[in-house]
């Protein structure tokens, strides 16, 4: 048996966690109306819970019939502003993708990956305590909060 790196290990240890579709998470803005939302539920379950960003991304192309899958990077500050947790740009090792109707503008932006992000850096601990606290998981949908770092890259291609 291989030995795991500790990333490794990490992705390992989540990888059947999985959306079941009886998920209710808050949507914060207005870019995604209730049957949108509901069908998008329907889509992506059965996909990971904290990964598969590219295709949760994809899944929203479909539905909206338009836009981008933008890759980029993406880190939501704590509450108590003592950490962050997010994803860098460096694929295909490391990526966030999100939907978003204009390719590099970051004032609408619906990510129905940013839940599983954020219950992910609630359970990441280090010598000072948990990397991200007083976050609730939650589907952005509009323009995102000063606590919500998004940085768009390029175009993602992806395929369900």
């Amino acid at each position: 048996m291989e030995p795991k790196t500790t990333a490794f290990a990490f992705l390992d240890d989540h990888r059947h966690e999985l959306i079941t579709g009886t998920e209710v998470w808050p949507v914060l803005g207005k870019l995604l109306p209730k049957a949108e939302l509901a069908a998008l539920m329907k889509m992506i379950t059965g996909y990971n819970l904290y990964y598969d960003c590219n295709r949760k991304a994809e899944a929203v192309r479909k539905v909206k019939g338009f836009g981008y899958v933008v890759g980029g990077a993406v880190m939501v500050l704590s509450a108590k502003s003592n950490g962050a947790y997010g994803h860098y740009w460096n694929p295909p090792f490391e990526f966030h993708a999100w939907w978003s109707p204009i390719l590099k503008d970051t004032s609408m932006i619906v990510d129905l990956a940013l839940p599983g992000l954020i219950m992910l850096g609630s359970k990441v601990k280090d010598s000072v305590g948990y990397v991200l606290e007083g976050r609730d998981p939650m589907i952005l949908a509009g323009k995102p909060r000063d606590w919500m770092m998004y940085h768009p890259v390029e175009e993602m291609e992806v395929g369900l």
